[in-house]
């Protein structure tokens, strides 16, 4: 009968007082780490020349305005506004 059976009983460990507090310490760490290093990591902007300029639909106006003055600016043919819909911009 024992194989049929679907449970079986065993041991949990569980963390201690201590051991919460140590693991929400390397948590706390492991998270100030990645806020502090993550800003240099997705902040450069480096373009490559290109045809195509790709703008995200969720910056605010102002970022909206840049990328339009940069599009007059480079020698774009069109941009692409990332998760939204694609449109060609008449300025040349």
């Amino acid at each position: 009968m024992n194989r049929l059976s679907l449970f079986s009983r065993r041991q949990c460990w569980v963390p201690t007082l201590r051991g919460w507090l140590l693991l929400a310490g390397v948590l706390l760490a492991g998270a100030l780490v990645f806020v502090r290093c993550v800003y240099a990591f997705l902040s450069p902007n480096a373009p490559l020349p290109s045809e195509v300029l790709v703008v995200e639909w969720w910056l605010p106006d102002t970022a909206l305005r840049a990328a339009a003055d940069e599009f007059k600016r480079g020698n774009y043919r069109c941009t692409y506004l990332y998760a939204r819909c694609v449109f060609p911009l008449s300025g040349k």
